[in-house]
């Protein structure tokens, strides 16, 4: 699979010197000149075309898995707050329960001095 995006190639000229041994290969198979470069050109063009088709595809696969990163994130992230709200409702009904129950008291803050018998 290419790293490079297909879509921004540039078609190489085949006929360069570069391409040489390829072509001639091609020649020496019985193609002329031009049937050689034009061979070489189609073959680089049809496999750039399956680089485009495969390029989409990982590039559609990798939004996916940012999205269900992101996705999962918020999920963890409300999930948080969710624990958090819950926390401060059972600190704030516990303190309620406290203060509208007189007979719960903390003996501790009761002064010692003035329980008399």
């Amino acid at each position: 699979m290419p790293l490079e995006n297909p879509n921004e190639v540039v078609r190489p000229d085949f006929a360069a010197e570069e391409h040489q041994p390829a072509h001639q290969q091609l020649v020496n198979d019985g193609l002329t000149e031009d049937q050689a470069t034009y061979t070489l050109a189609s073959l680089w063009t049809s496999a750039n075309n399956t680089n485009k088709v495969h390029w989409v595809e990982r590039q559609d696969w990798i939004q996916e898995l940012c999205q269900q990163e992101e996705e999962e994130g918020e999920q963890h992230n409300q999930t948080l707050q969710d624990k958090e709200e819950s926390a401060q409702l059972e600190e704030q009904k516990k303190k309620k329960n406290k203060k509208s129950n007189p007979l719960l008291f903390d003996v501790s803050e009761q002064p010692h001095s003035s329980w008399h018998i």
